[in-house]
Parts: C-alpha cells; sequence; structure tokens
C-alpha cells in the first residue's frame, strides 16, 4: 500500500504558512465549512498548480478532507490535470461523497472543465444522481449540467434531466434554479417555455425567474414575459 504521508505532510506545511487571510470571511460565505484555515483562493489555486507539476495522482489519492481547503485543493488539482479521463472521472465520482458545502460543491464540478470533451461518458457517471434524494448529490449533478451541458445538442436531455430533481433541501434547490436560469439566459426561448410547463416546484421556479430577470443577458422583453410567468405561480 502506498504511503501517502510525506505528501500530504508537506502540503500541509504550505497550507499553514498560507492560513489566516480569511478565515471569518470563509465561515460566514460558507454555512457548514469545517476546520477553515482561512487561505485565499488565489493562494489555493498557485498550490494545486505547484501539485499538478509535481505528483497529482498521489495527492489526488491520499484525498485528505481533515481541512475545508484540503477539499477545495482537491477540486483544483482535479481540474488542473490532463490525464487519462477514465481515471479522472474515477477521481471525480470518488470525492462527491465529501460534498457538504457549496464551495466545494461547485469548484468540484465548475473546475472539471475536461468533461467536455468526454460528454457521453461523463452524463453516465452522473446520471444515478439525477434521481438523487441527497442535497449535495442533487446541486452536483444540477451544477455539472449548468457548467458543461447547457448546449444545443444537450438542451432536451438536460431540461428532462432537472426536471425530475429532488429540490427539496435548499441548496438542491439553489442548484437547479441556476441550472435553469442558464438555460433561460443563453436558450430564451426554449427556457421560458420550459418554465411554462415545468413540474419545478413554486419556490424552485420563482427562484430560476428570480436569477434570470437579475441576468443583463436577459431581455427586457424576456424579463416582462418571465415577470407575468411568476406572477401565476400559486
Amino acid at each position: 500500500m502506498a504511503d501517502y504521508a510525506p505528501i500530504v505532510s508537506d502540503v500541509r506545511q504550505e497550507l499553514r504558512k498560507l492560513a489566516g487571510k480569511s478565515t471569518d470571511f470563509t465561515k460566514k460565505i460558507v454555512p457548514g465549512s469545517q476546520n477553515v484555515l482561512g487561505i485565499r483562493l488565489p493562494d489555493l489555486r498557485k498550490l494545486a498548480k505547484q501539485i499538478v507539476r509535481g505528483n497529482p495522482r498521489e495527492y489526488l489519492e491520499a484525498n485528505p478532507q481533515q481541512y475545508y481547503e484540503e477539499r477545495l485543493l482537491q477540486c483544483f488539482v482535479l481540474g488542473g490535470m490532463k490525464d487519462d479521463f477514465s481515471y479522472l472521472l474515477n477521481e471525480f465520482r470518488k470525492e462527491i461523497p465529501f460534498v457538504d458545502n457549496w464551495a466545494v460543491n461547485d469548484a468540484l464540478c465548475m473546475d472539471f472543465k475536461i468533461c467536455r470533451k468526454h460528454r457521453e461518458e461523463t452524463w453516465r457517471a452522473i446520471e444515478p444522481l439525477f434521481d438523487s434524494h441527497q442535497e449535495f448529490e442533487v446541486r452536483v449533478a444540477a451544477v455539472m449540467l449548468l457548467c458543461h451541458f447547457v448546449t444545443e445538442d444537450c438542451l432536451g436531455e438536460v431540461i428532462s434531466a432537472l426536471d425530475k430533481m429532488d429540490t427539496s433541501a435548499y441548496y438542491a434547490m439553489m442548484g437547479v434554479a441556476w441550472a435553469v436560469s442558464e438555460i433561460v439566459i443563453k436558450f430564451p426561448e426554449a427556457g421560458i417555455d420550459y418554465l411554462k410547463t415545468c413540474h419545478l416546484d413554486a419556490k424552485t421556479k420563482r427562484k430560476a425567474i428570480a436569477k434570470s430577470l437579475d441576468s443583463y443577458r436577459v431581455s427586457e422583453e424576456d424579463k416582462a414575459i418571465l415577470r407575468a410567468i411568476r406572477a401565476k405561480i400559486k
């Protein structure tokens, strides 16, 4: 069995050198974050690049989870690797059970840009999450869809997937609403038509419309239609 202690120890030394600059701020904006060192994201990303240039597989497989920043670092390292995709996808899936706050969730999904070159394989991997009732499994699915699958070719499948997701938990609901707003922004006609007939609960639908209305990329004409749809929600 491989001994991962040295690389974890070395990276933790670097993390502690960077600690203390944003602890209170992080705890405030990321509910549920535990063991926060308080490291700025640019510093974490810089450290991730150093790991990617060295022994990224060794660090990923060590899977350190003691600190909030270690969990983010895992996401940034994974996102920065140009490796065998099957290996990277497996490591991505291994991270999902550890997701318990929105920041780690979104970093894991948003940084995994290599999946855009392997959409079919990625879809198969995340498809079981579409039927999940776990808050952050649903959010992983929704954020993966909005980041990497809101395209003309995938739009119908994305809408079908979002329409059946369990949005009873707050961060799941916010993820699905965000994804729907991204559809409205990129494909206004399809997005608005979907909001007229969707099976989303009222709270999720209102949040999706609110996020769409906040976007400067949605036309005033479409915003008027969205407000009319919102007015009819019971």
